[in-house]
């Protein structure tokens, strides 16, 4: 094989590299490449997990209160009759 066409900027280099080329296809095959990340680019990955964990605890024990004051709203309502 001589040459592969692909079009300006169908890959990015900085994180896909070849790996070979389909020989029936003509199509190169790629794999994503893992990047190493600066001390700020970690300290900034951890930051948001942490915010994600935080919004889901927060979303689960909006959830339970919600519950527990419907339940005792409904109490109550059938209480009143």
């Amino acid at each position: 094989m001589e040459y592969v066409d692909l079009k300006y900027d169908e890959i990015d280099y900085n994180i896909y590299r070849f790996v070979k080329i389909h020989p029936e296809t003509k199509k190169p095959a790629i794999e994503r490449i893992h990047p190493k990340l600066t001390p700020e680019e970690k300290m900034r990955e951890l930051e948001d997990q942490i915010l994600l964990l935080a919004n889901e605890k927060y979303r689960r024990d909006f959830v339970m209160v919600n519950e527990v004051v419907v339940r005792i709203a409904a109490e109550r309502i059938l209480n009143e009759t």
